[in-house]
């Protein structure tokens, strides 16, 4: 399960972007069911990944702490690498955000949850900290080893990079210096590691016998309704995100 935070669906240059912002996910869609019309369960990350977890609405979540900004779950949520752990599959989880900090309670369940050692453990450090290389260099070296073992596996892959504030890349496409450029580039830089490690699934003989699934917690806003970022409003630019998903079995 890939999660490409802050990702709409409308700028994945395989559902009709004028943009090639996403060649590695047009790659991917080209053998899965895709759809261009899905919907987050909020507009922003600490109320949706909870549901995207949990399989409710953000009304039906037990919080411990409901009206806080990043509220942590109650221990009797039952979450998804609890369902995975009771069905015998090694669950790991490789992100790099203060968010997923161990007292919100997401990873329950998880055999591990590597949240990095980087200085992205503040909101304020995470909203300028790259995180993509790294991310996807512990995931490798996780996917290797569950691989190794030959035994079922789940692991989650937390993407952050096109969450603002958008930084400037050396490599890859940079396509102006307005705030939506800026986000495109940040979407083609990530797209970039999410295909080193779907490279990797490949040449690990997992591809046949693997489901892969990405998805985004929610979009990001240019004034299409005067606001911008995320986190206003139910408009689609904040909750409509791409849903991808392929493996045995699955037609494009």
């Amino acid at each position: 399960l890939i999660l490409i935070d802050t990702l709409r669906s409308d700028h994945v240059s395989a559902f009709g972007y004028e943009r090639p912002t996403t060649p590695e996910l047009d790659r991917l869609i080209s053998r899965a069911a895709a759809f261009p019309n899905a919907y987050a369960a909020a507009n922003n990350t600490p109320r949706s990944i909870p549901s995207i977890f949990i399989g409710r609405h953000p009304s039906e979540i037990p919080w411990a702490q409901r009206k806080r900004n990043f509220p942590a779950l109650k221990k009797k949520a039952d979450l998804l690498g609890e369902v995975m752990t009771r069905a015998g599959i090694e669950a790991v989880a490789v992100t790099d955000h203060f968010y997923f900090q161990p007292k919100r309670r997401l990873g329950q369940g998880f055999t591990t949850w590597d949240n990095g050692r980087s200085n992205s453990q503040t909101i304020k450090a995470s909203n300028t900290h790259i995180s993509s290389p790294d991310v996807t260099r512990r995931a490798l070296s996780h996917l290797r080893r569950l691989a190794g073992a030959g035994e079922r596996f789940f692991l989650f892959v937390h993407y952050g990079d096109p969450h603002a504030r958008y930084m400037v890349h050396k490599s890859g496409p940079r396509f102006g210096r307005k705030l939506k450029d800026k986000y495109d580039g940040e979407i083609a830089y990530t797209d970039r590691y999410v295909g080193e490690l779907l490279a990797e699934v490949d040449k690990l003989g997992l591809t046949d016998k693997t489901a892969v699934v990405v998805l985004s917690d929610h979009g990001e806003a240019f004034g299409d309704h005067r606001f911008h970022f995320h986190g206003h409003n139910l408009h689609e630019e904040e909750i409509r995100v791409p849903l991808i998903m392929a493996g045995p079995g699955v037609k494009p």
